[in-house]
């Protein structure tokens, strides 16, 4: 089994069928239709926080044995996006971009493997002793 065992899974799977969305659709979206930061290279700050999080999201809800084909996953999504921004929307592949996710995934996947690897046992637990009728 690649997925853990959790209570709240359609809580955790929603989140990141959520996250994979936004970042599917602010990628593919026209330019203009997305909202920017006015910070220097703040694109790539972008791209590196939201593959972040997605991929520590996806290391949260899945065993350990299956990161290395989130990370495959991952990555594959944001190669997918990058070919597909020219074809779809006003914006072009960039290869700063690829480096932005990877990075971005690698230390995501990082974080849910060690530091946050319980994360959402241990809210699950916390969420049934404050609500028990969960």
């Amino acid at each position: 089994m690649l997925f853990k065992k959790l209570t709240l899974w359609p809580l955790w799977y929603g989140i990141a069928l959520l996250l994979i969305f936004t970042i599917s659709w602010g990628s593919l979206a026209r330019a203009s239709e997305v909202p920017t930061l006015s910070l220097p290279y703040s694109d790539k700050l972008v791209h590196f926080t939201t593959y972040l999080c997605l991929a520590a999201w996806l290391g949260f809800i899945c065993q350990k044995k299956a990161f290395p084909y989130v990370f495959l996953f991952v990555a594959s999504m944001g190669l997918a996006i990058e070919i597909l921004q020219p074809i779809i929307s006003n914006r072009f592949f960039e290869w700063g971009d690829l480096v932005a996710n990877t990075l971005g995934q690698a230390i995501g996947l990082t974080l849910a493997q060690t530091l946050l690897f319980k994360f959402p046992e241990k809210l699950e637990i916390f969420l049934k002793v404050n609500r028990p009728g969960l």
